[in-house]
């Protein structure tokens, strides 16, 4: 897959076990998923914090994948909130603690395939 696409869904990836431990989406491509090991990004108390700060400890870091790419942000949107019902219906062990795309309406073929 090619990584210049803007719009996108990706995971963070367990550099040990290979399971994806959160799931985001970005309008800028994989200018996001890289942020998540700046500094300012790491100072909340979330799960995804907590494990990124884990890595850290023990010298590692996440890998980036990319799960699904886009054409618009709305479609983005929807896809992130797929991915993450996804991954939790196959039992990934997710640090997510939102089911993604805030402030969307589904419409009832998005539920059903959700």
């Amino acid at each position: 897959m090619e990584k210049n696409f803007k719009y996108l869904i990706y995971g963070l990836v367990d550099p040990v076990t290979k399971m994806v431990r959160y799931i985001g989406k970005s309008s800028r491509g994989l200018v996001r998923p890289k942020c998540h090991n700046y500094p300012g990004y790491l100072k909340d108390n979330t799960n995804r914090t907590r494990w990124i700060l884990g890595l850290k400890r023990r010298g590692l870091s996440f890998d980036i994948a990319i799960l699904e790419t886009f054409t618009d942000e709305q479609s983005t949107l929807t896809g992130e909130a797929w991915w993450i019902t996804y991954a939790k219906a196959l039992g990934w062990k997710l640090t997510n603690h939102t089911s993604g795309g805030e402030h969307q309406i589904f419409d009832r073929a998005t539920r059903e395939k959700m």
